[in-house]
Formats: structure tokens, C-alpha cells, sequence
């Protein structure tokens, strides 16, 4: 579990829920900037620098999904499965990922959600690609966020 590239149970399903995850996101944002239109009077930020942010993208949509990968679903999930059950597996791990996030001051709903829903698709999926991708796309989705706003 978890070194293989093809994920289970195909890529169509992960294909499927990925751009669905996509689209909520991406409406997400919209529905959000609408209300900031309609709400903010203090928008005159200047812009963020373009090199700023591609170190920014490779650090949060590739260095970080790896390093938490390897440690929460490659170490972590594979541990606590041999020793309990599915349920429980996500349940710790995605405790583990969020309180992570709290001691580096990042906490949020969407790192509690992230944890369990990234260690439920690394053991649906029997593979580390699938929650790094996952991983990789939310993170760049957040720094897009803050880049628009």
C-alpha cells in the first residue's frame, strides 16, 4: 500500500471526483469574491510580486504535499492500518494532519476536512500519488485564493 502508481479503484473515479472538487472549488471562489465585491471598501493591496508567488506555488503545491504525503499517508496510515481499523486509521491520521497545521499556527477547517479526506483517498486508492495530487491542487487552489485577494 501506497507505492503504487495506478490508484484504485481507476482513474476514472478519481478523474470524476477530482474535477467535481474542482468546480465546488472554483464556484467557492466566486461566490466568495462576489461578496468581497459587494462588501470590501479597502481592496488597494498592491498586486504580489510574480516570482514571489512561483516560489510560493513550488513550495505549497510541491515540497509540502510531499513531505506530509510521505509522512501522514506513507508512514502514518500504513502504521495505524496494521494496527486498527479504516474508520480509525482516518480518523487519527487526519487529527495528527490538523493538529500539525495548529502548531504551525495554519489551523482551519480545511486542514481538519484535508486530513481525513486525503487519508481516506490514500486507502481507497492504495496509492500516495492520488493524496499528493490532491494535496498539491488544494494548496495551489489556496494560494491562488490569496493571490486574487
Amino acid at each position: 500500500m501506497g507505492f503504487s502508481i495506478k490508484p484504485l479503484p481507476s482513474y476514472k473515479f478519481w478523474i470524476i471526483l477530482s474535477v467535481s472538487l474542482f468546480v465546488f472549488s472554483v464556484l467557492s471562489l466566486c461566490v466568495y469574491r462576489l461578496f468581497l465585491t459587494y462588501t470590501d471598501t479597502t481592496s488597494n493591496q498592491a498586486p504580489l510580486p510574480t516570482e514571489f508567488l512561483f516560489r510560493q506555488l513550488r513550495y505549497y503545491a510541491l515540497e509540502i504535499p510531499l513531505l506530509e504525503e510521505a509522512i501522514y499517508r506513507g508512514v502514518f496510515c500504513v502504521c495505524l492500518r496494521s494496527v486498527f481499523g479504516f474508520k480509525t486509521t482516518i480518523i487519527v491520521s487526519g487529527i495528527l494532519f490538523a493538529l500539525l497545521h495548529f502548531i504551525y499556527r495554519n489551523p482551519g477547517i480545511d486542514n481538519i476536512l484535508g486530513g481525513f479526506f486525503l487519508s481516506w483517498a490514500f486507502l481507497i486508492s492504495k496509492s500516495l500519488l492520488v493524496p499528493f495530487l490532491f494535496h498539491s491542487v488544494g494548496n495551489s487552489l489556496y494560494l491562488f485564493f490569496i493571490a486574487v485577494n
